[in-house]
C-alpha cells in the first residue's frame, strides 16, 4: 500500500521546537501550498509533524517565508469533538529539504563548518541542503546535482 505525500511550499510561521513527556523532540511546517487553477492563484494550507532530529534541524535553519519540499505519510487521528470520534489526518515528515535562500542564515560554528564537505553527512534527513555547498556559494554538481537543471523554479525545468 502507497501512503505518502508530497508538499512544496513555504512556511507562514517560525518553527518553535517542543518536546514531549517522554522528552522527544517534535515541531510543527505550517506550510502555505499556492497553485493555479486556470489563472486564478489559490493556496492551501497544510501542517507536517517532524520528530526528533528532524524537529531540532528544523528548528535551527527554518524560519518563516522558507521555502521546503516535504515527503510525508498520512497519519489519521481521531478526535472526540463535541462527543463524536471525527478522522483527522495527521501528515509525517519522512523526508524534508530546505529549499531557496534562507533569510535568518545562522552564524558561529555550523557556519564555519558548511563550506567543509568532509564535516556532512550528505545522507542524513533533516540537514540544510546548502551547507554542501562550496567557498563561492555555488552547488557542488558531483552529489546527484542535475548541472543542467534551472534551480530557478522548484521542478528543475
Amino acid at each position: 500500500m502507497l501512503n505518502e505525500v508530497k508538499f512544496i511550499g513555504n512556511l507562514t510561521k517560525d518553527v518553535e521546537l517542543r518536546k514531549t513527556a517522554s522528552g522527544k523532540s517534535v515541531t510543527n511546517l505550517d506550510i502555505a501550498l499556492n497553485y493555479f487553477v486556470q489563472s486564478e492563484k489559490k493556496t492551501e494550507f497544510v501542517q507536517v509533524i517532524l520528530w526528533e532530529k528532524q524537529a531540532e534541524d528544523a528548528n535551527t535553519y527554518l524560519s518563516k517565508g522558507r521555502q521546503v519540499y516535504v515527503e510525508a505519510k498520512v497519519v489519521v487521528r481521531k478526535r472526540n469533538i463535541e462527543g463524536k470520534n471525527i478522522p483527522i489526518p495527521e501528515f509525517h515528515g519522512d523526508k524534508v529539504l530546505y529549499l531557496g535562500a534562507a533569510s535568518n542564515q545562522n552564524t558561529g560554528s555550523s557556519q564555519q563548518t558548511s563550506n567543509n564537505r568532509n564535516d556532512y553527512d550528505h545522507t542524513k534527513r533533516g540537514h540544510d541542503p546548502f551547507s554542501s555547498q562550496n567557498g563561492d556559494g555555488m552547488f557542488n554538481t558531483s552529489n546527484n546535482f542535475n548541472s543542467a537543471a534551472d534551480y530557478s523554479s522548484p521542478f528543475g525545468r
